[in-house]
């Protein structure tokens, strides 16, 4: 009686709100694919009034850069392949290589451009480096959707939960009628939209223990930063901060939080994998 032939293993990823069978297995890993295939969550896309007055969805670049982190193990780089500066703007092209575990390398190329400020004062440039860093961190934020990371948001399918369209201003219906019948219109009452003041200040993204992803506080930062100062050790916990360049926790600019938390954490599990939180 002849065997029956096993059926190879299938690997499930899902992709938005769909699940997809991998359909070639040994570059990435499952949970790498289903990190960049992954909807943006709400509370990290964010809107802007661009060219034209139109609104445009987008994600922070410290989102990305804790995404890529996250996915790649640190295991990424960037490098300028050009720049210009113009009259009016700078643009930047960057490639983003990442490696996967078997030792592969992927690289993506992507333009970014942005605005020339200037000084109404004098007409000077204010920054042409912070422009240029501008450039660079919308580059980098198109080549990782190339990836996958935040491909859904540029896409158009997922929608800025905060900073939505401005609602117009509208006179009430006793206004207009009033205005028809050619007598003196009151006051305009104007609605605005409302703003949720609670998510205002949670612009640092963290990959958290468990692999979520939040976008907290400086201060919220700053906690778990103790947390795991008291589980590794003062010593240990001063020899991450003084690599980096830093000699306190308060110091460390918001943009370097998501990596400097990421290596606490990375610390920790070369002593222990049962996290402390």
């Amino acid at each position: 009686m002849a065997e029956a032939k096993k059926k190879p293993d299938t690997q499930i990823v899902h992709v938005g709100k769909d699940k997809m069978e991998l359909a070639i297995t040994g570059l990435a890993t499952a949970k790498q694919v289903e990190l960049l295939a992954s909807m943006t969550p709400e509370y990290y896309v964010l809107k802007r009034v661009g060219r034209g007055g139109k609104s445009f969805d987008y994600v922070n670049i410290n989102y990305v850069i804790a995404k890529l982190n996250a996915i790649f193990g640190f295991n990424w780089s960037v490098e300028i392949v050009d720049k210009e500066v113009g009259k009016n703007q700078v643009y930047v092209q960057v490639r983003l290589k990442v490696r996967f575990g078997d030792g592969t390398e992927v690289y993506k190329d992507a333009f970014g451009g942005s605005d020339i400020k200037y000084a109404k004062r004098d007409g000077k440039a204010i920054s042409i480096s912070d422009d240029l860093k501008s450039a660079q961190s919308d580059a980098i934020k198109k080549a990782a959707s190339m990836l996958g990371v935040a491909w859904d948001v540029y896409s158009g399918i997922t929608k800025a939960k905060n900073g939505g369209d401005k609602k117009k201003d509208k006179p009430p219906a006793a206004v207009e009628e009033e205005s028809a019948k050619g007598g003196t219109p009151g006051p305009v009452e104007k609605e605005y939209p409302e703003i949720d003041t609670a998510d205002a200040f949670r612009d640092v993204p963290l990959i958290m223990t468990d692999g979520t992803e939040r976008m907290i506080t400086k201060f919220e930062a700053l906690d778990y930063f103790a947390k795991i100062k008291r589980a590794i050790g003062e010593e240990s916990y001063r020899q991450i901060l003084e690599s980096a360049g830093y000699k306190k926790s308060n110091l460390i600019p918001e943009a370097s939080m998501p990596q400097m938390y990421a290596l606490m954490i990375k610390a920790y599990k070369e002593i222990d994998d049962a996290l402390p939180f």
